[in-house]
């Protein structure tokens, strides 16, 4: 058995960002669009370190499952080590999250217009 031997040399590969992707939320995010968009984000193919931006400006209309799904999606992220993060939400969208508590959101951006709607509908 000899003492020295011989490796192929390594070949040096280098370090790449890690992937991100944006993805639109539909106008109608319920249990019609649900499983469309569950299949969408598990193509992504999630890792540690991926980023994935899913924007929600064109919402008009959320449910349970829509919701349900936004957590969902959340905690899988969460647990392979990649970063979720909603952006751009739609009034509509940011009124359902924050009426059912389901996550936290920023507060909306045009105070004013929610002050007119809150007196309008008293």
């Amino acid at each position: 058995m000899p003492l020295i031997t011989t490796r192929p040399p390594r070949t040096l590969r280098p370090i790449a960002a890690p992937p991100e992707a944006v993805v639109t939320l539909p106008r109608r995010l319920d249990i019609h669009e649900v499983a469309q968009l569950r299949h969408q984000l598990l193509q992504l193919e999630l890792g540690r370190g991926h980023r994935v931006t899913l924007d929600g400006s064109v919402v008009a209309h959320a449910d349970r499952a829509g919701l349900e799904l936004l957590v969902e999606a959340r905690a899988q992220a969460d647990e392979v080590g990649a970063v979720l993060t909603l952006t751009n939400t739609s009034l509509a969208l940011r009124l359902a999250i924050e009426l059912t508590g389901t996550i936290g959101v920023p507060a909306p951006r045009d105070d004013d217009f929610l002050v007119d709607w809150y007196t309008e509908a008293a």
